[in-house]
């Protein structure tokens, strides 16, 4: 048997080596599994919540372009842009805190609602310009505060699950 023989150099290389490889394993579940798992969950929502608004956001801009620059296209640039900006300024950040991702995560939220929404309007405002038909909104704003009625399928008539008990 012959015996290899390492400089300490290559030896805490090696060493250094080992620990990095034991770390990317799940040998440590057992004793960080919960709060690692759900610490990488929460910042899998971020990322993915960014990545989405960035790539609506993206879409618009390049719609945009094809719109005459009036004042309402350019409020509405204006507006995702500053959507966008406040995003990749989330993403950028290094979110090591609880307080600071779920912070991180209620801004993403309200910035992909705004994302969607300049979507929308931007889609109807192209819809008018293709065809000279106005686009109404569907959406209904509540006046009242009254228990809205049972909720029925569209097609069929059938109770959604939501009116269901």
């Amino acid at each position: 048997m012959t015996m290899i023989y390492m400089n300490p150099q290559e030896l805490f290389k090696r060493g250094i080596e080992w620990v990095r490889t034991a770390l990317t394993m799940d040998t440590h579940a057992p004793l960080f599994g919960p709060t690692r798992q759900k610490r990488s969950r929460w910042h899998q929502h971020v990322e993915r919540l960014a990545a989405e608004i960035i790539e609506v956001a993206e879409s618009i801009q390049i719609d945009l372009q094809s719109l005459p620059r009036t004042p309402e296209v350019t409020d509405l640039a204006r507006r995702c842009n500053a959507c966008r900006g406040r995003t990749e300024e989330v993403a950028d950040r290094r979110l090591a805190s609880q307080e600071a991702l779920e912070a991180a995560i209620v801004q993403l939220h309200d910035d992909h609602r705004r994302v969607v929404d300049l979507r929308s309007e931007l889609d109807a405002r192209i819809a008018y310009r293709r065809t000279g038909v106005p686009v109404v909104s569907n959406r209904k704003v509540a006046t009242t505060t009254s228990k809205p009625g049972r909720s029925h399928w569209a097609s069929t008539g059938l109770r959604t699950s939501s009116s269901f008990g």
